[in-house]
């Protein structure tokens, strides 16, 4: 009945980041669905990589979510594990066996009410509230908060109670040898809120900043690289002689070229790197989403 129920919710899902099933089968004893066979790993072989790695492998899985949503599912399963990576290291979201029709009460069983990894299940999930998209925007975080601290909520011993009643440390309390910036450990603080009227209200807020934190971290990279000229020496070979000792002050050569990048040089190309960004990134995966709409 599970793998039915599967097929069933899935089946009409077809989006770039979400893994295809195809269809029910039953031989006898035996019952099992077929699937877009995807060949890579998982995103837990992202655990403890670089902030910006991470991000840039967990962004296309908020569109999948996003779209999932608008369907009127949420997948409640949200983990590193049911995040595939395909031939082009793409990540692909799978596993919708416990996924349900927000505002659903069709599930009887405390295991499909309730039914995820307890680390990455909200404590409303936890205590079989009705499902619903601030569940995925928890399970969201827990799945930011183990591949950046590199170990699941809670680890080793992750209690219901703990999920329910305790907050994790914070991010930036860890011991980490790659510590992220300060908003990114905020935003993972605030999808993991216990009250989710104090989550982010939409995957799409977490996707928007998540592009911001990668844009300005893109410009601020860009901006260090810019290298400055180097002011042009100017010989003191016997002037101290002739100045009684005394050397006169050093004037910057004037007429170097590049006396350093004005503001409105490095605002320019800061500006580009943006727009840069907007086309190659963000433009392709708007077209994408507007394709599957229409």
């Amino acid at each position: 009945d599970l793998l039915r129920d599967e097929c069933r919710r899935v089946r009409n899902l077809v989006h770039p980041g979400i893994v295809r099933v195809y269809d029910f089968h039953h031989d006898g004893p035996h019952a099992f669905i077929s699937m877009q066979y995807v060949p890579g790993a998982t995103l837990v072989d992202f655990r403890g990589q670089a902030w910006m790695n991470i991000l840039q492998a967990v962004l296309p899985v908020t569109d999948a979510l996003e779209y999932a949503h608008r369907q009127g599912l949420v997948h409640r399963d949200v983990k590193a594990s049911n995040v595939l990576l395909g031939e082009q290291q793409q990540p692909l979201l799978t596993d919708f066996g416990v996924a349900a029709l927000t505002g659903s009460e069709s599930d009887n069983s405390r295991f499909l009410k309730a039914g995820g990894s307890l680390p990455g299940m909200s404590p409303q999930q936890l205590g079989g509230a009705e499902p619903a998209i601030a569940d995925d925007i928890y399970g969201f975080g827990s799945m930011l908060y183990e591949l950046l601290s590199g170990q699941p909520l809670f680890h080793p011993d992750v209690t219901e109670q703990k999920v329910i009643q305790q907050s994790p440390p914070r991010l930036d309390a860890l011991d980490l040898s790659l510590e992220p910036p300060a908003d990114l450990v905020g935003l993972v603080a605030t999808m993991l809120q216990k009250n989710p009227l104090h989550r982010p209200q939409s995957i799409a807020t977490v996707r928007a900043a998540i592009e911001r934190l990668l844009i300005d971290e893109i410009i601020e990279d860009a901006a260090k690289t810019i290298i400055k000229p180097k002011r042009r020496k100017v010989a003191t070979s016997g002037l101290l002689e002739q100045q009684g000792n005394h050397p006169p002050p050093l004037q910057p050569a004037k007429d170097s070229v590049g006396e350093g990048l004005s503001r409105k040089v490095i605002v320019a190309g800061a500006a580009l790197v943006v727009l840069l960004i907007s086309v190659v990134v963000l433009l392709p995966a708007y077209v994408a989403n507007k394709a599957i709409e229409q």
